[in-house]
């Protein structure tokens, strides 16, 4: 099948690139459980070994397996993650709309910070 002289398998637009507005981006992560969030944080620190996320490295994987791979197909959906196929291994790497909401999530701990901080002085 034809779309407009090109077949589908050719015409595949690469919006990677493309950075989510503040609003967009604190939607999406109003959208994101804390069980969520911390997989994301584990991807991150796998990523600064630039080795990739692999799900099955995971102690409880076997144990958490539906909530792990929800959350995954989330940040995927999202585009905060992105999958690049290895052999077998499937790791996730970090999107730069990943580090978009890396700065989001430091802020709003650091926010917290000074929130409990207010709060004990007090």
């Amino acid at each position: 099948m034809e779309y407009r002289g090109v077949s589908p398998g050719e015409k595949e637009d690469n919006y990677d690139d493309v950075l989510y507005s503040e609003r967009t981006l604190s939607f999406l992560r109003s959208k994101l459980d804390d069980f969520a969030i911390a997989i994301f944080l584990k991807i991150v620190k796998e990523n600064k070994d630039h080795r990739g996320f692999v799900k099955t490295r995971l102690e409880d994987y076997r144990s958490k397996r539906f909530y792990i791979d929800h959350a995954i197909l989330i940040l995927d959906a999202q585009g905060f993650i992105a999958s690049n196929k290895d052999g077998t291994m499937n790791p996730y790497f970090l999107t730069d709309r990943g580090r978009q909401l890396l700065n989001l999530v430091i802020n709003e701990r650091n926010e917290q910070k000074k929130q409990a901080l207010k709060r004990s002085d007090q």
